[in-house]
Protein backbone atom coordinates (compact mmCIF):
# COMPACT_ATOMS: atom_id res chain seq x y z
CA UNK A 1 0.00 0.00 0.00
CA UNK A 2 1.24 3.37 -0.98
CA UNK A 3 2.11 6.35 1.59
CA UNK A 4 1.05 9.68 1.12
CA UNK A 5 4.77 10.07 0.81
CA UNK A 6 4.98 7.99 -2.05
CA UNK A 7 1.32 9.00 -3.73
CA UNK A 8 1.90 10.55 -7.32
CA UNK A 9 -0.20 13.15 -9.00
CA UNK A 10 -0.67 14.07 -12.11
CA UNK A 11 -0.32 17.35 -13.24
CA UNK A 12 -0.34 19.83 -16.66
CA UNK A 13 2.70 21.77 -17.89
CA UNK A 14 2.05 25.63 -17.70
CA UNK A 15 4.40 26.36 -20.38
CA UNK A 16 4.49 22.97 -23.31
CA UNK A 17 1.12 21.70 -21.69
CA UNK A 18 2.08 18.07 -21.16
CA UNK A 19 0.86 15.92 -18.43
CA UNK A 20 3.50 15.34 -15.63
CA UNK A 21 3.78 13.21 -12.31
CA UNK A 22 5.20 15.22 -9.19
CA UNK A 23 5.24 12.78 -5.57
CA UNK A 24 2.39 14.98 -3.44
CA UNK A 25 4.90 14.93 -1.03
CA UNK A 26 7.44 17.35 -3.10
CA UNK A 27 4.27 19.62 -3.97
CA UNK A 28 3.75 20.60 -0.62
CA UNK A 29 7.14 22.65 -0.63
CA UNK A 30 8.40 23.10 -3.92
CA UNK A 31 4.63 24.77 -5.28
CA UNK A 32 4.95 27.72 -7.27
CA UNK A 33 2.55 30.01 -8.52
CA UNK A 34 2.80 27.99 -12.24
CA UNK A 35 3.87 24.00 -12.32
CA UNK A 36 6.55 22.94 -15.15
CA UNK A 37 7.38 19.66 -16.09
CA UNK A 38 11.19 20.54 -16.44
CA UNK A 39 13.61 23.46 -15.66
CA UNK A 40 13.89 24.17 -19.66
CA UNK A 41 10.12 24.82 -19.17
CA UNK A 42 10.20 26.89 -15.86
CA UNK A 43 13.27 28.65 -17.54
CA UNK A 44 11.11 29.51 -21.42
CA UNK A 45 8.20 30.72 -19.42
CA UNK A 46 6.72 33.70 -20.08
CA UNK A 47 7.24 34.65 -16.43
CA UNK A 48 11.22 34.44 -16.33
CA UNK A 49 11.65 35.34 -20.44
CA UNK A 50 14.02 38.42 -19.12
CA UNK A 51 14.98 40.27 -16.42
CA UNK A 52 12.49 43.17 -17.01
CA UNK A 53 9.74 41.12 -16.83
CA UNK A 54 11.16 39.45 -13.68
CA UNK A 55 11.47 43.18 -12.08
CA UNK A 56 7.88 43.90 -12.52
CA UNK A 57 6.58 40.98 -10.44
CA UNK A 58 8.78 42.31 -7.35
CA UNK A 59 8.24 46.73 -7.54
CA UNK A 60 5.60 48.48 -5.71
CA UNK A 61 5.16 51.79 -7.05
CA UNK A 62 4.25 54.34 -4.54
CA UNK A 63 4.42 58.14 -4.18
CA UNK A 64 7.73 58.46 -2.83
CA UNK A 65 10.16 55.19 -3.37
CA UNK A 66 8.90 52.20 -4.94
CA UNK A 67 9.18 49.38 -2.65
CA UNK A 68 10.96 46.00 -3.27
CA UNK A 69 8.75 43.36 -2.42
CA UNK A 70 11.55 40.24 -3.42
CA UNK A 71 14.40 39.51 -1.49
CA UNK A 72 17.23 41.57 -0.52
CA UNK A 73 20.89 41.22 0.30
CA UNK A 74 22.38 41.94 3.50
CA UNK A 75 22.98 45.81 2.57
CA UNK A 76 19.38 45.97 2.39
CA UNK A 77 19.57 46.50 -1.88
CA UNK A 78 16.48 44.81 -3.51
CA UNK A 79 18.10 41.56 -5.07
CA UNK A 80 16.53 38.57 -7.30
CA UNK A 81 18.23 35.56 -8.95
CA UNK A 82 17.80 35.19 -12.89
CA UNK A 83 18.80 32.01 -14.30
CA UNK A 84 22.00 31.65 -11.91
CA UNK A 85 22.57 34.79 -11.71
CA UNK A 86 22.27 37.52 -8.86
CA UNK A 87 20.39 40.87 -10.93
CA UNK A 88 20.40 44.17 -8.49
CA UNK A 89 16.84 45.67 -8.60
CA UNK A 90 18.17 49.46 -9.10
CA UNK A 91 20.47 48.45 -11.66
CA UNK A 92 18.12 46.42 -13.47
CA UNK A 93 15.46 49.72 -13.20
CA UNK A 94 18.28 51.84 -14.70
CA UNK A 95 19.05 50.18 -17.59
CA UNK A 96 15.09 49.34 -18.11
CA UNK A 97 14.67 53.58 -18.45
CA UNK A 98 17.74 54.59 -19.31
CA UNK A 99 19.79 52.21 -21.19
CA UNK A 100 23.05 49.92 -20.51
CA UNK A 101 25.62 51.06 -17.57
CA UNK A 102 29.03 51.33 -18.60
CA UNK A 103 31.71 48.76 -16.71
CA UNK A 104 32.84 50.02 -13.80
CA UNK A 105 29.88 52.34 -13.28
CA UNK A 106 27.65 52.53 -10.23
CA UNK A 107 23.69 53.53 -9.88
CA UNK A 108 23.38 55.33 -7.22
CA UNK A 109 20.48 56.58 -4.95
CA UNK A 110 19.71 60.26 -4.12
CA UNK A 111 16.95 59.11 -2.22
CA UNK A 112 19.67 57.35 0.38
CA UNK A 113 16.93 54.17 0.45
CA UNK A 114 18.68 51.10 -0.78
CA UNK A 115 15.57 49.36 -1.73
CA UNK A 116 14.17 51.95 -3.65
CA UNK A 117 14.45 51.43 -7.40
CA UNK A 118 12.34 54.46 -8.75
CA UNK A 119 14.40 56.00 -11.86
CA UNK A 120 14.40 59.49 -10.60
CA UNK A 121 15.61 58.30 -7.23
CA UNK A 122 18.84 56.97 -8.99
CA UNK A 123 21.78 58.35 -10.49
CA UNK A 124 25.33 57.19 -11.68
CA UNK A 125 28.62 57.42 -10.46
CA UNK A 126 31.84 55.86 -9.88
CA UNK A 127 33.31 54.47 -6.86
CA UNK A 128 34.96 57.63 -5.55
CA UNK A 129 31.49 59.87 -6.12
CA UNK A 130 29.99 57.05 -4.55
CA UNK A 131 32.45 57.57 -1.47
CA UNK A 132 31.98 60.66 -0.97
CA UNK A 133 27.53 60.50 -1.61
CA UNK A 134 28.27 58.13 1.65
CA UNK A 135 30.35 60.40 3.51
CA UNK A 136 28.01 63.92 2.48
CA UNK A 137 24.59 61.87 4.16
CA UNK A 138 26.45 60.38 7.09
CA UNK A 139 26.75 57.27 6.34
CA UNK A 140 30.63 56.34 6.67
CA UNK A 141 31.97 55.77 10.22
CA UNK A 142 34.56 58.42 10.43
CA UNK A 143 35.20 58.37 13.75
CA UNK A 144 38.72 59.56 14.51
CA UNK A 145 40.97 59.01 17.12
CA UNK A 146 40.25 57.36 20.33
CA UNK A 147 36.69 57.04 19.35
CA UNK A 148 37.92 54.82 16.26
CA UNK A 149 36.95 50.77 17.47
CA UNK A 150 40.30 49.65 16.94
CA UNK A 151 42.25 52.87 19.01
CA UNK A 152 44.96 51.23 21.45
CA UNK A 153 45.98 54.82 22.55
CA UNK A 154 44.70 57.75 23.57
CA UNK A 155 44.81 61.60 22.62
CA UNK A 156 47.20 62.49 25.66
CA UNK A 157 49.32 59.34 24.76
CA UNK A 158 49.82 60.48 21.08
CA UNK A 159 50.64 63.65 22.44
CA UNK A 160 53.33 62.84 24.59
CA UNK A 161 54.70 60.49 22.24
CA UNK A 162 55.61 63.54 19.78
CA UNK A 163 57.28 65.35 22.87
CA UNK A 164 59.22 62.70 23.78
CA UNK A 165 60.49 61.97 20.16
CA UNK A 166 60.87 66.35 19.83
CA UNK A 167 62.78 66.44 23.05
CA UNK A 168 65.11 63.27 21.78
CA UNK A 169 65.13 61.74 25.66
CA UNK A 170 64.20 58.45 24.67
CA UNK A 171 64.49 56.17 20.84
CA UNK A 172 61.32 55.53 19.28
CA UNK A 173 61.82 51.58 20.05
CA UNK A 174 62.28 52.59 23.56
CA UNK A 175 58.70 54.67 23.25
CA UNK A 176 57.19 51.81 21.69
CA UNK A 177 57.67 49.58 24.33
CA UNK A 178 56.63 51.68 26.95
CA UNK A 179 53.32 52.12 25.28
CA UNK A 180 52.91 48.92 24.74
CA UNK A 181 52.67 49.58 20.27
CA UNK A 182 54.92 48.34 17.39
CA UNK A 183 58.04 50.92 16.17
CA UNK A 184 55.79 51.70 13.14
CA UNK A 185 52.89 53.09 15.08
CA UNK A 186 55.45 55.47 16.54
CA UNK A 187 57.18 56.61 13.43
CA UNK A 188 53.26 56.86 12.00
CA UNK A 189 52.60 59.43 14.89
CA UNK A 190 55.72 61.43 14.25
CA UNK A 191 55.65 61.85 10.88
CA UNK A 192 51.47 62.70 11.09
CA UNK A 193 50.34 59.24 9.13
CA UNK A 194 48.39 59.02 11.84
CA UNK A 195 46.32 60.82 13.99
CA UNK A 196 46.50 63.98 12.01
CA UNK A 197 43.63 65.39 13.65
CA UNK A 198 45.72 66.26 16.67
CA UNK A 199 48.23 69.27 16.75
Amino acid sequence: MKTVKHTMITLRCDQCGKDFQRRAALLKWRARPKKFCSRECWRESEVFKTPEQQYWTFVEKTDGCWKWKGSKNKFGYGAFRFHKRMMMAHRVSWEIHNGPILQGIQVLHKCDNPECSRPDHLFLGNQSENMVDCVEKGRKNTAKGERHAKAILREEDVLQIRSLCQSGLQSRHEIARSFNVSYASITDIVLRRSWRHLP
